[in-house]
């Protein structure tokens, strides 16, 4: 590879990635300890509810209608050209926009909340007044998450998600640490929203404080909420925001699907699931989430001839971060489940962890096209792009879920994924910057699977072990795992000049 592009470099995008892992790691063991504990405390039946009421206000959260993406996209394209102004008047449009957004979402959560009929999920009785109560806690904690988003977007479009990522990790750790006590002491899945709701403020209080000073006076903008800004931002917001609809909302879509076709309490072990093949999600953020504004700003200042680097380097470190999490899960995790939920794994369908984590591992190595795709502004053919997956998902599903049940929910969804995002969305992107189809799978694939080949020995050689073992045995498993696939890594995995960049990134200012 060749010299990378500025925005690429220096220590402030390695700072941005280690606080980023920092956060993931934080995040990662939270989740581990506070999930049995209320699966635990909660019942499977009350879990499925809180799911259940968390992929509502997440359809909710579309209303943002793109202004999200929007405002760092144009933040980073003004802060690029020195148009200080400009940018100011970017942050108070979008966050004027967000609050509307957000009052609408919750007027919307609340009547979900009083009118909705409950047998559309097959909610039992009893729990009916407990799931009207908890959807009216998550509509109000949908307003001031949509306030939150927009003073956070600051941090993103400023490339300090340093910053960002500080603050998340100690939110993190007192939420979930007052959520354990309150379980511990009889708490109930009302009391846990709640305190969810509360951390929502004091977010959006540290990000009013830390913002005013990383962009000062940002709401000077206030008098420009109308004119070509305000066009140039919706214009460009509505086309991402169905592209959200869309990737997102399908994305848990098949939760929606299985509450409508199965029992509620089979949600559960699903979600159970895609929470541990979430781990290649998080482990890939990090890295992903800085590509969009560095992306808009190469396209914004007349570097475009850097963006074809730009997605090859962060595809193969996207696939290469991800392969060996969803391998060693493929191989172990059931054996995770059974160590972590115990009640709960006998209730999951064999083979349904497998297919779902190689659902996620496809959309982590299409996830950087996808982002400089919008990041170049061609949003109407990741619309369609994705439209396309959707539809054949959802046909999918209503064909296989009637014979396979779960595991037919995520065949669908794995389909419409590798048939329209590997063979179609990918390609169409690739060209769309310059970079020949051929060329991106062997600069990304070949290498990275050499790697992976010393682990996968070990591991099989390790199974029986991990199986009749405990956590300790499955912890010095996954460090064995790691640490070979880590080695091979270096030493064929990259290519020098590739392991001479890494050092040039790490000795920059």
């Amino acid at each position: 590879m060749s010299v990378p592009p500025k925005a690429f470099s220096g220590r402030g995008w390695l700072r941005n990635v280690t606080s980023g892992y920092a956060d993931t790691l934080v995040s990662g063991a939270l989740f581990l300890l506070l999930t049995p504990l209320m699966v635990d405390r909660l019942g499977a039946a009350a879990y499925a509810l809180w799911v259940l009421g968390q992929t509502v206000t997440l359809y909710l959260a579309f209303l943002d209608l793109g202004f999200g993406n929007a405002q760092v996209r144009f933040h980073a394209l003004f802060a690029a050209r020195g148009r200080t102004q400009r940018l100011r008047d970017t942050i108070a449009t979008s966050c004027a926009a967000m609050l509307v957004a957000g009052t609408l979402a919750a007027l919307i959560g609340i009547s979900v909340a009083v009118t909705l009929p409950t047998n559309w999920f097959h909610i039992e009785a009893n729990r009916v007044a407990e799931f009207r109560l908890v959807m009216g806690l998550l509509a109000i904690q949908t307003l001031v998450a949509f306030a939150s988003s927009a003073i956070e977007n600051i941090y993103e479009g400023a490339s300090r998600f340093d910053l960002r990522n500080l603050r998340s990790i100690g939110l993190r750790v007192a939420t979930a640490a007052t959520q354990a006590i309150a379980l511990l002491n009889g708490a109930g899945l009302v009391q846990v929203v709640a305190i969810e709701l509360g951390a929502t403020a004091v977010g959006l209080a540290v990000d009013l404080f830390v913002t005013s000073r990383l962009v000062p006076l940002w709401w000077r903008g206030a008098t420009q909420l109308r004119g070509s800004l305000w066009r140039r931002l919706r214009n460009f917001a509505l086309w991402t925001s169905l592209d959200e609809v869309l990737t997102e909302g399908g994305a848990h879509l098949d939760h929606l699907v299985i509450v409508v076709a199965f029992p509620l309490v089979l949600l559960t072990p699903y979600s159970i699931c895609t929470s541990v093949a979430g781990l290649l999600l998080v482990a890939v953020r990090p890295v992903a989430e800085t590509l969009f504004p560095i992306a808009s700003a190469l396209h914004g200042s007349a570097r475009r001839a850097d963006l074809p680097q730009l997605l090859l380097m962060a595809s193969k470190g996207s696939i290469a971060i991800a392969a060996p999490i969803a391998l060693f899960l493929g191989l172990f995790g059931q054996r995770l489940l059974e160590l972590w939920v115990p009640d709960i794994a006998p209730e999951v369908p064999s083979g349904l962890m497998t297919v779902v984590v190689l659902d996620y591992l496809t959309s982590m190595y299409l996830w950087p096209a996808t982002l400089i795709l919008l990041a170049i502004g061609r949003t109407r053919l990741a619309v369609g792009l994705t439209a396309a997956e959707l539809i054949t998902g959802v046909v999918l599903m209503i064909v296989l879920a009637p014979f396979l049940g779960l595991l037919g929910i995520a065949l669908a969804s794995l389909i419409a994924n590798v048939s329209l995002g590997l063979f179609v969305q990918l390609p169409f992107t690739a060209r769309a910057i310059g970079v020949e189809v051929s060329s991106f799978f062997t600069s990304t694939l070949p290498r990275v699977s050499v790697a992976l080949v010393p682990s996968l020995v070990s591991a099989v050689l390790l199974r029986s072990f991990v199986e009749s073992g405990g956590w300790v045995a499955l912890i010095a498993a996954g460090a064995l795992f790691g640490a070979l696939y880590g080695v091979c890594l270096l030493l064929f995995g990259t290519r020098r000049s590739e392991r001479d960049l890494y050092l040039r990134l790490m000795r920059q200012r």
